[in-house]
């Protein structure tokens, strides 16, 4: 998960580096672009992010509890239990959105 702020995220999308006619650097519209990305992302972004980090982190701790209740040590015993839609799951959070399960 990204440690920036909604409104860096924005920036990095909107740049502020366009200069109009006036000699300014932002323009209405970029600054406008860039409240509005920075809302969606504090709003819609960050909240989805959260949900597939607790998903995550709960499909490995039901991993690891199973693997302790038959006396395994390691993580990677313990992992074999997962299905493979938990598996697909943990693969697509880990491609697509950048996130892993805590230990």
């Amino acid at each position: 998960m990204s440690t920036k702020t909604p409104e860096q995220r924005a920036e990095e999308r909107w740049p502020d580096n366009i200069v109009n006619e006036y000699g300014s650097t932002s323009s209405d519209g970029q600054l406008g672009a860039r409240i509005g990305c920075a809302a969606a992302i504090r709003e819609e972004v960050e909240p989805r992010d959260r949900l597939l980090q607790e998903a995550a982190d709960a499909i490995t701790h039901r991993a690891w509890q199973t693997g302790e209740r038959f006396g395994y040590d390691h993580a990677t015993s313990e992992l074999m239990y997962l299905s493979g839609y938990e598996k697909a799951f943990l693969a697509k959070a880990k491609e697509q959105f950048g996130i892993t399960p805590k230990p």
